[in-house]
């Protein structure tokens, strides 16, 4: 909800500004974090398949922090941009799966595509490691982690639709909302 009269900064004698300000700093801060931890990922790339999502996923606290820096900026936007931060969370799952493949069957995954000899050889590494086998799991996981930023497409593209034509309820559990 947003407070009356706040649209921004031209808040006078509140916290409001002090928020911003904290905030401000702690996305400096995780900027900064996360441009070294990059640059040194980077700067050794001599395993770009894993490093390339390692990269994906370390810019996530960046991207979570300068979303809520111009929440806290902007109130009124903030409905409107939260969406944005969910999106780019099923990204770093799927860049996470990923780098799970990379780890869990390097050998299969040489030509960068995954095909059936990727989800045998995890499937392979699985029973090795468990002395028996529990279904395709390789595949259904793959289904279920891709599907994922897919959904999340189209409930941002309902989400801001309700919200625009005015007939999204955030608080309501009635069906027309």
């Amino acid at each position: 909800p947003v407070p009356e009269g706040v649209e921004h900064l031209d808040v006078e004698g509140s916290s409001h500004k002090m928020l911003f300000i904290i905030s401000a700093v702690s996305t400096a801060i995780t900027l900064i974090s996360s441009i070294a931890l990059i640059t040194m990922h980077l700067s050794r790339y001599s395993a770009p398949k894993e490093q390339r999502q390692i990269v994906r996923i370390v810019f996530a606290p960046f991207v979570f922090a300068l979303i809520s820096l111009a929440e806290i900026y902007n109130y009124s936007v903030a409905r409107y941009i939260d969406p944005i931060s969910a999106f780019y969370e099923a990204i770093c799952i799927c860049a996470l799966f990923l780098l799970y493949v990379q780890f869990a069957a390097p050998a299969a995954t040489v030509k960068g595509t995954f095909g059936e000899d990727v989800f045998d050889a995890m499937k392979a590494r699985q029973e090795t490691d468990a002395g028996k086998s529990k279904g395709n799991w390789p595949r259904t996981t793959w289904i279920a982690v891709f599907q994922y930023p897919l959904a999340q497409i189209v409930a941002i593209i309902i989400l801001e639709a309700t919200e625009a034509a005015g007939t999204y309820c955030e608080s309501s559990l009635k069906p027309k909302y």
